[in-house]
């Protein structure tokens, strides 16, 4: 046993038993190499997963050639005509579905949140979140109402960027003040 073969055979063959790996001796006839892996033949270890496809992840950008619109303009044929009754109609449709908050009201507070989300290629909101919360639940209302565009199935005109339409980040500030 004091071959260094001998040594190295039984660490190899000790290597393989931890792997799970059984060799076979095989008989004069038989086909050779055969070798089996936790029981079963090459032959019959199940095909490898098919590789996952690479998908291009969508980059939203921040500022394009065209900015999404909201809709209810679209008759509108000249660009910057049509993104100023657009910024209008989200105004009217923020303004109409905002609540101000009982705890704002109460405390006398106002303030100005900012809501970011994203529009994609196809026009729809998706994203949502507070990036600016003046408090007293104005963030948490600012936020409900964009949500409900997602809600209500509105689809902006996507933005633009070298003539196709893209992901776009939007920032929409919304602003609380007590009169």
């Amino acid at each position: 046993m004091s071959s260094p073969y001998i040594k190295i055979g039984l660490a190899c063959a000790l290597f393989a038993t931890l792997l799970g790996i059984t060799f076979y001796a095989t008989m004069p006839g038989e086909p050779a190499n055969d070798y089996r892996y936790n029981g079963l033949s090459q032959s019959t270890l199940p095909p490898p997963p098919p590789a996952a496809p690479l998908v291009e992840e969508e980059v939203a950008f921040s500022a394009v050639e065209e900015m999404p619109l909201f809709p209810g303009c679209e008759d509108i044929s000249d660009y910057e005509k049509r993104k100023s009754c657009a910024d209008q109609k989200l105004m009217h449709y923020v303004y109409a579905n905002v609540k101000y908050p009982k705890e704002a009201i109460e405390e006398g507070k106002h303030g100005m949140a900012v809501i970011n989300f994203e529009i994609n290629y196809k026009g729809e909101v998706f994203g949502a979140k507070i990036v600016r919360d003046p408090g007293a639940g104005m963030g948490e209302e600012a936020l409900r109402v964009v949500k409900g565009m997602i809600a209500d199935g509105i689809r902006w005109t996507p933005g633009r960027s070298q003539g196709k339409p893209v992901t776009v980040q939007f920032n929409l500030p919304v602003k609380f003040k007590l009169e």
